[in-house]
């Protein structure tokens, strides 16, 4: 498979089509997992330029019971010197992972896929990268041993001690404990928080004051309040210029 290139006249690229998961053996890194929030939010990411990247889409909120993944295409756009290239696609039953390489300083770009359910039901996934640094594409394809790297210590760059948190049964009308969440700024530059967006039937608090400076943290306190019974997922986005994503899970009784 070639990696994705520029299409003739245009400013998207050509599609890459996937292929089924190779099973590398390496681990889904959290901070790159991408989840659907629905028509109108996409999730923002960063990389460092002279990283070669996986973002795995979990698409198990969209598929029904019993359905997979069939098949998947992707572009990115725009087009820039330096390049960013999209190497590898791969697809598994209920997820797609777009390969990243290269880049432009500074330069943010729209990842579209497209994936076509064994259902026969189809959807259009986009998610925003933007670059740091500039750097050569790798020669080596993501299967023949290139590393994933984590994007770290570099501009602002904020993690969580977990990505993912899981409520205890809760009944409908009452409200969880509280779990906490810790919140680090893992760059060296301050990261700025626009905004804090929630699910319905979740709330926040946190001590953070709109700006979290190299190598500190704050808390991020999350609880479930279910309406009815029945399981609700969810998520917290951290908006600003780091955004990050918790995903949460929990279930009404």
């Amino acid at each position: 498979m070639h990696p994705c290139g520029p299409a003739q006249g245009s400013s998207e690229s050509e599609p890459i089509y996937a292929t089924p998961a190779a099973g590398n053996g390496w681990p889904l890194t959290p901070e790159r997992m991408i989840y659907d929030k629905g028509p109108h939010m996409a999730s923002k990411l960063y990389k460092r330029a002279e990283d070669l990247l996986d973002y795995c889409i979990d698409l198990r909120g969209f598929l029904e019971p019993g359905e997979t993944v069939a098949s998947a295409s992707a572009t990115f756009a725009p087009l820039t010197a330096p390049a960013l290239a999209l190497p590898l696609l791969e697809s598994g039953p209920s997820n797609v992972i777009v390969w990243l390489d290269g880049g432009k300083n500074a330069q943010s770009y729209q990842i579209s896929v497209f994936v076509t359910t064994s259902g026969g039901r189809q959807k259009l996934f986009r998610f925003f990268v933007r670059v740091r640094g500039d750097a050569a594409i790798h020669t080596v394809a993501p299967t023949e041993g290139a590393p994933a790297n984590v994007c770290a210590g570099v501009g602002p760059n904020l993690i969580l001690s977990t990505y993912n948190v899981t409520f205890p049964n809760t009944p409908a009308g009452q409200s969880s404990e509280p779990i906490a969440v810790t919140v680090t700024n893992a760059g060296s530059e301050r990261a700025t928080i626009s905004a804090i967006v929630v699910s319905d039937e979740f709330s926040y608090t946190s001590d953070t004051g709109g700006t979290v400076p190299g190598g500190e943290s704050f808390t991020l306190w999350v609880a479930f309040h279910p309406t009815g019974a029945g399981t609700v997922g969810g998520y917290v986005a951290i908006n600003g210029n780091s955004p990050v994503d918790l995903v949460l899970l929990a279930q009404g009784v």
